[in-house]
């Protein structure tokens, strides 16, 4: 008889080949459990990859999501300081009309006063240069608020359009995160 010690357990054969049917029977044991140690091993790095992979998911739909915050952000306040430009070009103008038209009117009084020496007549020649110069300037006023609000309209509208389209782009890429992201989950798991 013969005895071999393999660590935990002491083996007596009598023969060649029940050592050598013990020997496949331990190898075969051992092999299982090693594949079972793979097994776990491989599910377990698979678990930390997805919990990776998710984390990296969040991470870069919290920066998308401030990308795009940030750019709807400038652009609004773009929008805000270009509604204020409007405002203050639209008063400048209607000023500088009101100076064209003051001196106009100037103009045409000096000639008046000139032309004419009785003062009824001239009182009533300056109320119809007011008058004229009233209706000028309600006139040109008027159109040039409905240009400026035209041009107001057109700035909104087109805001409008660029963070539709800067929306549109946002979900598009979030779309596309999810859906490479959930194609590395399920490439994991193959």
């Amino acid at each position: 008889a013969v005895i071999h010690d393999f660590g935990k357990a002491v083996v007596s054969t009598q023969s060649t080949g029940e050592f050598d049917k013990y020997m496949k029977k331990f190898d075969d044991k051992q092999a299982k459990e090693v594949a079972n140690l793979e097994k776990q091993q491989k599910s377990q790095s698979l678990k930390i990859e997805k919990i990776h992979k998710r984390e990296q998911l969040e991470l870069q739909r919290k920066l998308l999501k401030e990308n795009h915050d940030e750019y709807k952000k400038q652009k609004n306040e773009i929008q805000a300081q270009q509604l204020a430009q409007f405002e203050a070009h639209q008063l400048s103008e209607q000023n500088d009309i009101k100076i064209g038209i003051d001196k106009i009117k100037a103009e045409s009084m000096a000639k008046y006063s000139a032309e004419i020496k009785d003062k009824t007549e001239l009182e009533a020649k300056r109320k119809e240069v007011d008058e004229k110069a009233d209706k000028k300037l309600e006139g040109d006023v008027a159109r040039l608020k409905r240009n400026q609000e035209i041009r107001r309209e057109q700035v909104v509208a087109e805001h409008k359009e660029q963070i539709k389209l800067a929306d549109s782009i946002y979900l598009k890429r979030l779309k596309e995160l999810d859906e490479n992201t959930q194609a590395e989950v399920e490439r994991l798991e193959a």
